[in-house]
């Protein structure tokens, strides 16, 4: 997933990077950071979700719908447990990397080890953000 992140981002113009999260924590990859600079006048703009997720998942006959509202066993996440929040982030991005002439800086963070006590966010390195306003889809709060 950070990977995956991480290429496409770089692709839409981000300048990506890892903090040091993942080496304090033992995991794989630190939290990510990508950045997409704009107007220095203007208040950045910070968007940010977890990558890591609660194992499982349901079979599709696991699944009910009723009256639009989807239901499992109680379980098991069904939000993707982050993931369509990382989707809707990414999406987001590509469509605020394309060149408008007030555009202010974007900073996207996905942090690690949010199931285990939102460790990740707790060691992220806030020497690269800058004061704004931001939107945190899921639990994650910067």
């Amino acid at each position: 997933m950070a990977q995956y992140c991480k290429e496409y981002l770089h692709s839409q113009g981000y300048q990506v990077s890892y903090d040091d999260c993942g080496k304090i924590l033992g995991a794989e990859n630190g939290n990510l950071i990508a950045i997409l600079p704009g107007d220095p006048n203007l208040e950045a703009v910070l968007l940010s979700a977890h990558m890591d997720t609660v194992g499982g998942g349901l079979a599709p006959d696991q699944v009910s719908v009723q009256h639009g509202v989807w239901s499992g066993d109680g379980n098991t996440p069904l939000g993707a447990d982050d993931k369509a929040g990382i989707a809707i982030i990414l999406a987001a991005a590509s469509r605020m990397a394309q060149d408008y002439p007030f555009r202010p800086t974007i900073q996207v963070v996905f942090t690690i080890a949010e199931e285990l006590g939102m460790r990740g966010v707790q060691c992220l390195s806030h020497k690269q953000l800058q004061l704004g306003w931001g939107l945190a889809l899921d639990l994650s709060l910067i």
